[in-house]
């Protein structure tokens, strides 16, 4: 998708103000000159024009949102500074003039069949850097990046159950990874559902502690114990529900879902890896 910065759209149509004011004022000297020189484009302008972030950028992001009418009076545009030196028909500022209010016209009546998004500015961090803030759970769950990267632009979007949705799936990666921790077999995790993937997990983490002997198997099942329950939190809170219709979130409540998710894989890829 498509990012382009608001800021743009009021340089580029400052630009064309500066650029037809200019124009103007040449046309003012060359009514009041005799000289050639004054009735027509220099090639030392053209250059500048042709090298200007107005017409340079302009043209790129009328071609990134396909702005068709537009280019082609980029290209008309290009041509005839191109040519300044043509003859016998030079170009003149007025006709230079003309040719950049067109493009403005253009370029105006094709940006109204387009449709932009506006990102509130609290939230442009969150949709340009969704990973940002997730430590090492991009190297330790890379396969779950994706739906971390897609739950924070959902929210910056106000897609919030959208976005809810999306953390779960990420969530899912950290299950898995616990359950072949603990050796459960690939085909007792693969493609089910959480309940009987935790109630494998627990009865998994039973089975070790009864066989602990030394304090690191302790500490162990206590990280795995923990791991669980909020495993099995998630599942009962919102897991569960976001996956079927009439359940919806809002913004607040989607951020503070989004944060614990956070946090606790944050905490789970200190020990865990998928």
């Amino acid at each position: 998708m498509l990012e382009p910065h608001a800021m743009f759209f009021y340089t580029w149509s400052s630009g064309i103000e500066l650029w037809d004011a200019e124009l103007r004022r040449l046309m003012d000297v060359a009514e009041m000159s005799d000289s050639s020189e004054h009735k027509r484009i220099s090639k030392e302008l053209a250059d500048k024009l042709l090298s200007s972030a107005f017409l340079t950028v302009g043209e790129n992001l009328a071609r990134d949102l396909r702005l068709s009418s537009s280019l082609r009076q980029f290209k008309r545009i290009k041509e005839a500074l191109n040519g300044v030196d043509a003859k016998p028909y030079p170009l003149r500022p007025a006709a230079l003039r003309v040719m950049l209010t067109e493009l403005g016209t253009r370029v105006s009546e094709e940006l109204e069949d387009r449709l932009f998004l506006f990102v509130l500015p609290e939230n442009a961090a969150l949709y340009r850097l969704p990973l940002e803030g997730w430590g090492e759970t991009r190297k330790k769950f890379p396969s779950a990046s994706y739906d971390v990267e897609e739950a924070g632009r959902c929210i910056a979007l106000e897609r919030s159950t959208a976005a809810v949705f999306h953390l779960m799936r990420a969530l899912e990666f950290g299950l898995v990874a616990l359950g072949k921790t603990l050796g459960i077999a690939e085909e007792q995790l693969s493609g089910q559902n959480w309940d009987r993937i935790i109630v494998a997990i627990e009865a998994a983490i039973r089975k070790v502690q009864l066989g602990e002997r030394h304090e690191q198997k302790s500490a162990d099942t206590h990280f795995y114990s923990l791991a669980a329950t909020q495993f099995a939190f998630f599942k009962d809170a919102w897991r569960n529900y976001v996956s079927h219709a009439g359940v919806s979130y809002n913004t607040e409540q989607a951020v503070g879902i989004h944060r614990s998710v956070r946090d606790f894989m944050r905490q789970i890829a200190t020990r865990l890896t998928e």
